[in-house]
């Protein structure tokens, strides 16, 4: 039994480990997501428009990240 449970806090271990991280953020995060709200209720195609760019721009240095890794290792 105590082995089953030590195995279940080992695989858990990175989940409660990122939702530590997220609630040491959580007042930052609730005032840009409140700051966020506010803009869209205001102007929703702009904020429509902000949220595409950043989230093209996450997807670029994600790809870019992997393609950096990727290429890493390799002679020229």
């Amino acid at each position: 039994m105590t082995s089953a449970m030590r195995e279940w806090r080992d695989a858990t271990a990175p989940i409660d480990h990122a939702w530590e991280k997220l609630m040491s953020w959580r007042v930052p995060l609730m005032a840009a997501g409140g700051l966020l709200a506010m803009r869209g209720v205001r102007k929703p195609r702009a904020t429509g428009r902000l949220f595409k760019r950043c989230l093209t721009g996450l997807m670029m240095y994600n790809r870019g990240k992997a393609l950096y890794r990727a290429t890493r290792g390799r002679n020229r």
